[in-house]
């Protein structure tokens, strides 16, 4: 009888025991869960981290890539405007001279065929006084009119032509003219001749 009561005894020991056990398990197992959620987690945001910072990369360096496309791309226009020279400032002193009874500097200006590529272009007054005057087609420049006098708007000249503009309230004879064009879009290209000796107007 005593047998019986303590092989009993063992076994609800034993069943005891293995209910702690595997309670102790079930915990472990949960506790081992939780560490690999937050890895897991932990790799899906760097992953999408770097995949931003790689798209911002790539963002960044498209838009330095257009801008030097771009940038060339309008250089290469000025290298057509300006070889040969298409727009340039006509020595001419019956046209292009100063006029300083009537304070006018009257240019006479040259179109090639080049206007296709053109949305106008910049005057320069050179001296100790610099000036400048942006022609633009069909529009009012201050101080600027045609020199024929017939337009109330200034004019660009068609291509193989001649056009002269004048200039007003212009008291001291500039040094030097400059003729700069103006590509469509609105970039000024540099200027391709120099008109250093100005006569005065007769």
């Amino acid at each position: 009888m005593s047998g019986e009561i303590s092989n009993c005894s063992q076994m609800k020991f034993l069943k005891k025991r293995s209910k702690n056990a595997d309670s102790r398990l079930h915990l472990d197992n949960k506790i081992n869960i939780f560490p690999k959620c937050k890895r897991s987690q932990s790799e899906v945001i760097s992953t999408i981290l770097l995949v931003l910072i790689a798209i911002v990369a790539i963002t960044i360096v498209s838009m330095f890539a257009i801008n030097f496309v771009n940038n060339q791309i309008e250089k290469s226009k000025c290298i057509e405007v300006l070889n040969p020279a298409l727009v340039e400032i006509k020595n001419n002193p019956l046209y292009t001279c100063f006029d300083n009874t009537n304070s006018v500097m009257k240019v006479q200006v040259h179109f090639s065929e080049t206007k296709s590529l053109l949305e106008g272009f910049v005057i320069e007054l050179g001296g100790a006084d610099t000036q400048t005057f942006r022609i633009l087609n069909n529009t009012l420049v201050d101080r600027v009119s045609m020199s024929s006098g017939q337009e109330a708007m200034v004019v660009l000249p068609s291509d193989n032509a001649d056009r002269t503009y004048n200039i007003s309230a212009v008291t001291i004879k500039p040094e030097k003219l400059n003729a700069y064009p103006i590509l469509k879009g609105g970039k000024v290209c540099e200027s391709s001749k120099v008109i250093g000796q100005i006569p005065l107007c007769k």
